[in-house]
């Protein structure tokens, strides 16, 4: 006779877990991803830097801890906060090389090439840049420190540092965080043409 009894029973929780799936209603993805870059701004208005044919963008050294796909901020005693629903699109050192290329190219109408793939110029003007600082903090300002170095054919032709400047952003808004270091990496790459 027991097993008159479990059966059913056994039929009846099998039945009330199974209903439980497929009473779930799929959340939307509200993630937005985010690159960085000049948007919509051509090359060709731009104009040469004499002398040189093209430009490589090798891997940026970045602080460690910008090495994730989120979108982090410095609270006062140093804790990180991911910023809500906001991703990079692509890993960040990686949206750091192309976006100091493409904003190589915007200020010079000289070629261009960045990490993680190869130049395809035998030998180009390489341009390395060691960020000590790239911080968004919770004060709402950006501060990004950076020193450069330019070689050509292995041999240093320039190097700099670049300090940014009154940048600020509005906490937890990752438009603005992207913008300000739109800002910071344009200007940068500004800086360092300048001295070609």
């Amino acid at each position: 006779m027991p097993i008159y009894f479990a059966l059913p029973t056994c039929l009846l929780a099998v039945a009330l877990g199974l209903s439980g799936c497929v009473n779930l209603k799929p959340k939307p993805d509200l993630t937005t991803r985010y690159v960085l870059g000049p948007v919509g701004v051509a090359a060709e208005s731009a104009s040469t830097i004499e002398g040189l044919e093209s430009i490589y963008v090798m891997r940026p050294e970045l602080p460690t801890y910008l090495a994730t796909n989120r979108l982090v901020y410095r609270e006062p005693g140093g804790a990180l906060v991911e910023i809500k629903d906001a991703l990079w699109a692509e890993p960040f050192d990686q949206t750091v090389a192309r976006a100091l290329a493409e904003y190589f190219g915007s200020v010079s109408a000289t070629g261009y090439g960045f990490y993680p793939w190869q130049s395809s110029r035998k030998n180009p003007v390489k341009v390395s840049v060691h960020f000590q600082r790239m911080d968004a903090n919770a004060d709402g300002s950006i501060l990004v420190a950076a020193t450069w170095m330019v070689t050509e054919n292995g041999v240093k032709i320039a190097e700099g540092r670049y300090t940014s400047a009154n940048l600020t952003w509005t906490v937890g808004e990752p438009n603005s965080y992207v913008s300000a270091l739109n800002a910071a990496l344009k200007t940068l790459a500004s800086d360092v043409s300048g001295q070609l």
